[in-house]
């Protein structure tokens, strides 16, 4: 008993809908939280758009988002805040820093 099966795709058909799968996987793919920058990234990012030294990053979830905390440190220098280190919170999809204050200065958690 042989058992012959049924294409309901011709074969001029198959690769326009292979091409369109693929295509949908790849829109999809770079649409969730896989596109997240990595730590390595971030940490240049911030370093190169603050002018800061970066002395640990760790990732964390703020409010169901996820984000890294960025341990930096200032360049030294004729300032007060010459070496001064902070901690500031940063997006993992964007890379860019996350508001800590509301609009009235009362600060969020």
């Amino acid at each position: 008993m042989t058992i012959k099966t049924v294409s309901w795709l011709s074969r001029f058909q198959a690769p326009h809908l292979i091409g369109a799968v693929t295509a949908a996987a790849v829109v999809f793919a770079n649409t969730g939280p896989a596109n997240a920058m990595t730590s390595t990234e971030v940490s240049a990012k911030v370093a190169k758009d603050s002018s800061v030294t970066v002395l640990k990053i760790e990732p964390k979830t703020q409010e169901g988002r996820a984000v890294y905390a960025v341990t930096i440190m200032r360049p030294g220098g004729n300032r007060n805040d010459a070496y001064q280190v902070n901690k500031i919170i940063v997006d993992q999809k964007t890379g860019e820093p996350v508001l800590q204050f509301d609009t009235e200065g009362v600060h969020r958690q």
